[in-house]
């Protein structure tokens, strides 16, 4: 299973519980990144920008598709045609749709903000428009569409465990 959504969408937290509920092992591309790189995305993309870092979002993506695992990408990774190429293969992409105010509401509280280096660079009206941009591609590659506003975690995953075991 591959999770996908624009930031704040919670891919991530998501992908952990359904590990749990599933038994299964998940991977968070971002951190794998982070632990491969041996600092922050937020330092990586100051140091080298975003086209090198979607390089290696790609390859680590791509090692991570050869697994068992439940997989949470990172909100951008859908920017990379390749990516694209690769997830319209699958039949296990689950796209988490929330709303953009829920969304910008939860990635620029402080704490968060700051591992999030594209929260950082734009504006609100800039996101807004980035969000704008990224719905096509993640809906062009979705299976499965979650709206995830006005549910828990524990409803997301329940969700999608019905969804995937029908």
């Amino acid at each position: 299973m591959i999770l996908i959504g624009f930031m704040g969408a919670g891919k991530s937290t998501i992908a952990r519980l359904l590990g749990k509920e599933l038994g299964r092992p998940f991977i968070d591309i971002d951190t794998e990144i982070e632990k491969n790189l041996e600092m922050s995305i937020s330092e990586y993309f100051a140091q080298r920008g975003e086209t090198a870092f979607r390089q290696i979002e790609l390859e680590v993506l791509k090692l991570a598709l050869t697994t068992e695992r439940i997989i949470s990408t990172g909100g951008g990774c859908i920017e990379t045609a390749e990516v694209r190429s690769l997830l319209k293969e699958r039949q296990d992409v689950i796209f988490l749709r929330g709303s953009f105010d829920l969304l910008y509401e939860r990635v620029t509280h402080e704490a968060v903000a700051s591992l999030r280096p594209l929260v950082n660079q734009k504006t609100k009206s800039e996101l807004a428009a980035l969000y704008e941009s990224r719905l096509g591609y993640y809906q062009e590659v979705a299976q499965i569409t979650i709206d995830t506003d006005d549910l828990t975690p524990i409803e997301i995953v329940q969700e999608i465990q019905q969804l995937v075991h029908n």
